[in-house]
């Protein structure tokens, strides 16, 4: 069911903040070049809203934005979206950002992709395993793709989600991608 624990509403309250705050940087200067980078990529604007696409820039801007909302920095640690070392920092800067839905269509993790030559760090970072995202029982696209499988009658099963991104764009709406992992009991 749909119902969310009490103590788990707090994670899925500030990746709801989150999405909603890279979709706007997505459309500042800031995100010139990462615009240009997803234009490049066939992604025009109605994909990049059905899909969630967004832009972490280089600032803390979510951990700013928490601490002014009046989240504990506890809570911002344990939603994967802020780490602590010396200080707080956002975990995402200066990627696309791809949101992780359940099947219900909450946001419960992200997916950054580096997009400039020469970028420092691994092509794709996903958020760590929380509360309310398990890589395990994730699949991206689900709840956007039942009532096609339905009406299909089958799934096509993509490595990635820029895959299901892709098919999407040729019209095959009923596709999914595994989190990296294998497919697992979890996923049923």
């Amino acid at each position: 069911s749909q119902s969310v624990k009490e103590e788990n509403k707090v994670y899925y309250d500030m990746h709801t903040e989150a999405n909603r705050i890279y979709s706007y940087y997505l459309n500042t200067k800031s995100g010139t070049l990462a615009r240009d980078y997803l234009a490049k990529r066939g992604f025009d604007e109605e994909l990049i809203k059905r899909f969630d696409v967004g832009y972490a820039p280089s600032k803390n801007v979510l951990y700013e934005a928490f601490k002014h909302m009046g989240y504990q920095e506890i809570d911002m640690e344990k939603s994967g979206l802020v780490i602590e070392s010396q200080r707080h920092y956002d975990r995402f800067n200066d990627r696309v950002m791809f949101a992780l839905h359940d099947e219900y269509g909450r946001v419960v993790g992200f997916s950054g992709r580096i997009y400039k030559n020469g970028q420092e760090g691994a092509k794709y970072m996903n958020s760590p395993e929380s509360d309310i995202f398990i890589k395990g029982q994730v699949l991206y696209n689900y709840h956007r793709c039942k009532d096609a499988v339905k009406k299909e009658g089958f799934v096509y099963i993509n490595e990635g989600f820029m895959d299901v991104i892709a098919m999407s764009r040729a019209h095959h709406e009923n596709c999914i991608a595994l989190m990296g992992t294998a497919l697992t009991q979890g996923h049923r």
